[in-house]
């Protein structure tokens, strides 16, 4: 899991653990390991029950579904604005935690307007990243998320697109018990979803900062205007990583200040009559959200 939850898990073994002098060695370390795993995984548990209670196939559903829904208003296939997918080998695992989820979003991006080599490029991408941070060794996936695009993928012609995300955010939340069973595959689910949201904002970004007409209202209309972003701020207080940080252009950040910022400004962004005040807000957010999808796919120093 993050730095700051696994240093929490390790102080609470050592203070779980009996202080037994030597003669006891062997009947406390037993007693002891065994004390200390429960509360580990009691506290895994819990986490896990909000994580199941925040992410319901509504709102996974919604989110996975926002590009369908906008492309009514003209939003259009821009490849250029998709993340590349050679960067495996140059990533640290953090970051590839996080590239995996950029990619989740490429992939989405791409199903929506029926990109078949951009949707299997971007599905291989995620493979590799999932093989290299071997996460099936943490987390039994059933791979029914992958199986239903690449189906998808091999014939557009034949697809719903509304139908496909909707079993696609069917596919996500069952395997998201599998994820949280351990901490390894749980720091994947919220880097991932946090990598996830960076890449929304930053195609999004692209089209408000392009005047794209109609988008804005249709954005404004949508009945789940905020709500992803609000869920995310929710995902990491449930982690205990509302202070977890980023470097970004040399700085430390944390994490989910762009998005509790995104949550903030469209609570105050009014449907009609936009202030300057608003628009700038906008832009500020849309560059510091970009600056974090830089740091996440420039590969780290060595």
């Amino acid at each position: 899991m993050s730095k700051r939850m696994s240093a929490w898990i390790i102080s609470l073994i050592f203070i779980v653990l009996p202080a037994y002098g030597a003669d006891h060695a062997t009947t406390a370390e037993a007693v002891g390991n065994q004390a200390a795993t429960a509360e580990v995984a009691k506290s895994l548990e819990q986490i896990a029950t909000e994580v199941k209670n925040l992410l319901v196939k509504e709102k996974v559903r919604n989110i996975f579904d926002l590009f369908r829904r906008l492309r009514e208003e003209g939003v259009t296939w821009q490849p250029s604005l998709t993340a590349p997918n050679d960067l495996v080998n140059k990533l640290d695992d953090e970051q590839l935690r996080l590239y995996a989820g950029v990619k989740l979003f490429d992939a989405l991006y791409a199903a929506t307007f029926m990109q078949r080599q951009a949707v299997s490029d971007s599905l291989q991408t995620i493979e590799a990243i999932q093989e290299k941070l071997n996460l099936r060794a943490y987390a039994d996936l059933s791979g029914n998320f992958f199986k239903t695009l690449k189906k998808a993928a091999a014939n557009p012609q034949s697809v719903n697109v509304q139908l496909l995300l909707e079993q696609l955010a069917t596919d996500y939340v069952q395997d998201i018990p599998a994820l949280m069973s351990s901490p390894k595959s749980a720091d994947y689910l919220i880097d991932s979803l946090y990598g996830f949201t960076i890449e929304n904002g930053h195609v999004l970004g692209y089209f408000f900062q392009n005047d794209l007409k109609g988008l804005d209202k249709a954005i404004h209309q949508q009945p789940d205007r905020g709500e992803w972003q609000d869920t995310m701020v929710k995902l990491f207080k449930a982690f205990d990583r509302m202070d977890e940080k980023i470097r970004v252009s040399g700085e430390t950040t944390e994490k989910v200040a762009v998005i509790e910022r995104m949550v903030a400004v469209t609570k105050a962004d009014p449907d009609t009559n936009r202030s300057e005040a608003i628009d700038t807000a906008w832009k500020e957010i849309a560059a510091q959200n970009a600056a974090i999808r830089a740091a996440i796919l420039t590969p780290s120093a060595k």
